[in-house]
C-alpha cells in the first residue's frame, strides 16, 4: 500500500487500494477482483498498478483472459514493480514475460496446494482423533482458532444458540438478521458490519455446530471427518 501511494503520487494518478487480503484465486472467491472487472467495463478504471503482476492470478488461463478481455480491449494503463514501469502490450517481449511469470505463478501454487494438502491429510489420519485440529481459513462465528485448534468463543456461540432457537420458535431469517443488527453483533466479514441473509441460511446448515467437521481432499476424492467441541445438540 506505501508502494502503491508513492508510485501514484510519481505518475499523478489517483490512489485508490483493491485488496483481497490472502483469498486465493483457485477458490473462485474474489469479489475485489470482480468488482476492478466491472469498474473496468465502465470506464471508472483506466490505469492499474501491481506490485508483482504474477501475483495478480495464480493460474495462467485466468491471466491471459484478463490480460486480453480487459487490459488490451478497455486499453489499460498496466504499471508494475517499485518504479511503476508501465507495460507495452504491443511489445512481443511484454506479451511473453507477462504469460511466463503467469505460468511460473501458476506453477508455484500448485505445488503450494500440494505441500499443504499434503500437512493436512498427515494431521486429518494422525491427530484429528485426538483434538480439534484447525486447517485453515476463516473460522466459523462461534468458534475461534487458538494454537491451530478449534475453540469456542463464549460470547458468539450465545448467539449461534438463540439462531437455532429462533428458527425452532418459527422466527424467519430476516427477523434473525434484524435482530443481530440492531443488537450490534458484529459478522466475521462484512464490512458494513451487518449481517447478510445468506450468511444465517449457512450457520443454519453448518453440521460444525453439532460438533461434526468435514475436509475434502479434491486430489484424493476423499472426505475426512472429524469431531471439534458442539456448540448445539
Amino acid at each position: 500500500e506505501t508502494i502503491g501511494k508513492k508510485v501514484s503520487k510519481k505518475l499523478g494518478l489517483k490512489f485508490r487500494i483493491h485488496n483481497e487480503g490472502s483469498r486465493s484465486s483457485v477458490l473462485g472467491d474474489r469479489e475485489v477482483l470482480s468488482q476492478i472487472k466491472e469498474d473496468i467495463r465502465n470506464k471508472k478504471i483506466k490505469n492499474l498498478w501491481v506490485l508483482e503482476r504474477e501475483r495478480l492470478f495464480r493460474d495462467t488461463t485466468d491471466s491471459v483472459f484478463f490480460r486480453k478481455d480487459f487490459l488490451e480491449k478497455f486499453k489499460i494503463n498496466f504499471y508494475v514493480g517499485e518504479n511503476g514501469n508501465l507495460i507495452n502490450f504491443d511489445s512481443v517481449e511484454d506479451n511473453l514475460t507477462y504469460d511466463l511469470l503467469s505460468r511460473l505463478s501458476q506453477y508455484e501454487n500448485e505445488k503450494r496446494i500440494e505441500r499443504s494438502q499434503s500437512g493436512k491429510k498427515f494431521l486429518l489420519e494422525k491427530v484429528s482423533d485426538k483434538k480439534p485440529i484447525y486447517l485453515g481459513g476463516t473460522s466459523t462465528f462461534g468458534y475461534d482458532n487458538i494454537n491451530k485448534e478449534w475453540v469456542i468463543n463464549k460470547n458468539e456461540s450465545k448467539w449461534v444458540k438463540w439462531i437455532f432457537k429462533s428458527i425452532v420458535d418459527g422466527k424467519s431469517v430476516m427477523d434473525i438478521k434484524n435482530h443481530l443488527d440492531k443488537n450490534g453483533v458484529r459478522t466475521r466479514r462484512t464490512k458494513t458490519g451487518l449481517w447478510n441473509l445468506v450468511t444465517i441460511q449457512k450457520m443454519l446448515r453448518n453440521e460444525s455446530y453439532t460438533g461434526i467437521k468435514k475436509w475434502f481432499i479434491k486430489k484424493e476424492n476423499r472426505e475426512y471427518t472429524y469431531t471439534i467441541p458442539h456448540i448445539i445438540s
